[in-house]
């Protein structure tokens, strides 16, 4: 794996073994909260932590199932999110509750420092416009700062000090939002879609092998 890819990735796998057992977490961000569901998959998970502690390697996945099976009528998470401990903090995964005529339910992962795809901007200061007197005055960094407390809490403080005195003295440029409107969506389509939605979440909440109208 290490020779493979660099230093800096995000990889996206249906973790299904050869044997025919299929792992299905249960998990949050955090590595401790992996659990498998059931006795005959326990070896393969301790060995998917094994690999995810071994590598450093982060897991994106949440509580959110990701695979319908439907032979059984029932919900797994087995596609797995993977990233470097370095993406963590900028990666957020959301699954879609629209399978889309899959098996698998679609995987959403946003970078949260480009957050291009819901066209919003976020408001900026106007320099330009800054009371620059005012904010040298607020900004009063001391020594005492640094020498009575640790790095961490030295560093908490600067940052707040410094916000503070520039949302104090520097204007905000308004954020605007921009939608874009697909010219083939209508009225019937979005009653189709809300039905649509409304049957298939019936049939998570109630699973059944009748004949239904998703």
């Amino acid at each position: 794996m290490e020779r493979c890819i660099s230093e800096i990735y995000l990889l996206l796998s249906e973790f299904n073994w050869p044997s025919g057992y299929s792992v299905s977490f249960r998990t949050g961000r955090k590595l401790a909260d992996l659990q498998c569901k059931s006795a005959a998959n326990l070896l393969q998970t301790k060995i998917a932590i094994w690999v995810l502690a071994d590598h450093s390697i982060c897991l994106l996945n949440n509580d959110e199932n990701t695979h319908f099976h439907l032979p059984t009528q029932t919900f797994h998470s087995i596609d797995l999110e993977l990233c470097t401990p370095a993406l963590l903090p900028s990666l957020n995964l959301t699954v879609d509750g629209n399978r889309h005529n899959s098996d698998h339910f679609p995987l959403i992962i946003t970078d949260n420092r480009h957050n291009s795809a819901n066209h919003y901007y976020s408001p900026k200061y106007v320099y330009n416009a800054a009371d620059w007197q005012t904010f040298s005055s607020l900004a009063d960094i001391t020594s005492d700062i640094i020498d009575n407390h640790t790095v961490d809490e030295a560093l908490e403080h600067i940052i707040s000090i410094i916000k503070t005195a520039a949302d104090a003295c520097i204007p905000l440029a308004k954020g605007t939002r921009q939608r874009q409107y697909k010219p083939w969506w209508n009225d019937l389509c979005q009653q189709a879609y809300k039905a649509q939605q409304k049957a298939w979440n019936i049939y998570r909440r109630y699973p059944t092998t009748q004949p239904n109208k998703i």
